[in-house]
């Protein structure tokens, strides 16, 4: 399948590039620079008219390409372009090198923008909160973008500019290269975590003195080291890029579940942040109830303004079962029983919800969110079509998902062995 994207990410920064690596228009407006669920640019390109793209490597957090400009079918010049995330933004450097035998010009063209618009808005949910412009100060090579959110958040983009002036030429004798660097950060008044994001340590390389390693296992680690999100509770994992860079109940349990072995403290992390954010009331917008684990976690503007219900959002029946499973099977395999203690009060109010919310028969159901907003499936098939009967018919009412039961069992039998 034809590649149409450059996805990049370094902790809670992630990027959005269409084939070219830039983020402009060509990806139906969804491109872009994200941070802490808002894209900061929206629009971040450099006109490249007369230079081919002869070579691109990508990496998680880096794109390296190689751009060519040719005559009579001799390169003129080449650039050598290396972006590179940053967690609180990114790096741009190109390097432009004259391999003809005479001088040549170059006139570095980069634009840029920004908009500051909730990730949710970006697919099609539509505001009705009064929004403020960007402010845009512009000063030598220095240009900074500024936002201030319905609920006082500020946000900033920052970008600095050396090397050279863009929109003015640069000669470049024969044989030798020109440098320009562009720096690019971001900064929320909402972020306060101060965390460094810590390397995941892999058991079996820790215990092994060499490790051999299949293409597909090594490709695996990466993918999962990228997932992996600083919290002020420890390593967490997202769900996936480029719309799910955050906390997700489900996705993270179960995936700190299949790597409790190899990673556990990844499973220590998980567990923490969502005994920390664990519901306390009732929250019929949310889903919320007291001991029930978050389905999503986010820190958008419209779900931090009640236009939306994930700040954080409860609406999933599974969540707390799988909780309860990996606080036991993390103790078991870690023999780290402080921990237990630690999250005492949260087991054992995961336990209390799911007694209260098993029917007469001891199932565990769910019943759909009705105002439009809120999930109506809230299994791990949560799209709004997911569930028919065999007539294909869309199933409703009160609904026992099979593999929920399943869970229910295993977090009997983890509550078991945690009393």
């Amino acid at each position: 399948m034809k590649k149409t994207m450059h996805p990049l990410k370094a902790d809670h920064c992630y990027a959005v590039l269409d084939i070219s690596g830039m983020a402009g228009s060509d990806l139906s407006g969804v491109a872009g620079f994200f941070f802490h669920d808002t894209r900061h640019l929206n629009n971040y390109s450099w006109n490249m008219d007369g230079f081919d793209l002869i070579h691109s490597e990508e990496g998680p957090k880096n794109l390296v390409q190689f751009w060519s400009r040719f005559a009579n079918h001799e390169q003129q010049l080449l650039i050598r372009r290396e972006i590179t995330l940053r967690p609180d933004g990114f790096d741009d450097e190109l390097i432009v090198q004259n391999s003809s035998a005479k001088s040549k010009n170059f006139i570095p063209d980069l634009s840029f923008d920004a908009d500051f618009v909730d990730v949710f808005e970006l697919r099609g949910t539509k505001r009705t909160a009064k929004r403020y412009e960007v402010e845009r100060k512009d000063s030598d090579k220095n240009f900074i973008f500024d936002y201030t959110a319905q609920d006082g958040a500020e946000l900033d983009s920052i970008v600095k500019i050396s090397g050279a002036d863009l929109g003015k030429s640069i000669e470049i004798k024969s044989g030798e290269s020109c440098k320009i660097s562009v720096s690019v950060r971001f900064s929320s008044s909402l972020v306060t975590n101060t965390q460094q994001l810590s390397a995941l340590v892999w058991t079996s390389s820790k215990n092994s003195q060499k490790t051999s390693e299949t293409g597909i296992l090594s490709q695996a680690r990466i993918d999962i080291e990228t997932l992996c999100l600083s919290t002020e509770s420890g390593t967490c994992i997202g769900a996936g890029i480029p719309n799910f860079v955050t906390m997700f109940g489900r996705d993270s349990l179960i995936t700190a579940w299949f790597l409790l072995s190899e990673a556990p403290e990844l499973a220590k992390g998980v567990l923490k942040f969502l005994a920390k954010h664990q519901g306390k009331k009732d929250d019929e917008f949310r889903d919320e109830q007291k001991g029930k684990i978050l389905h999503e976690f986010r820190e958008g503007e419209l779900s931090r303004l009640g236009e939306l219900p994930f700040a954080p959002y409860f609406g999933s029946v599974d969540a707390t079962p799988l909780f309860l499973r990996l606080l036991s099977d993390y103790i078991q395999i870690t023999g780290d029983s402080d921990l237990a203690f630690e999250l005492e009060d949260n087991w054992k109010d995961a336990l209390d919800w799911i007694k209260l919310q098993r029917d007469e028969k001891g199932f565990l159901r769910y019943t759909g969110a009705q105002d439009g907003k809120g999930l109506i499936n809230k299994c791990w098939k949560d799209s709004n079509d997911s569930m028919s009967y065999s007539d294909g018919s869309l199933a409703g009412g009160a609904l026992a998902i099979i593999e929920v039961q399943g869970y229910l069992c295993a977090a009997y039998e983890a509550g078991a062995h945690l009393i």
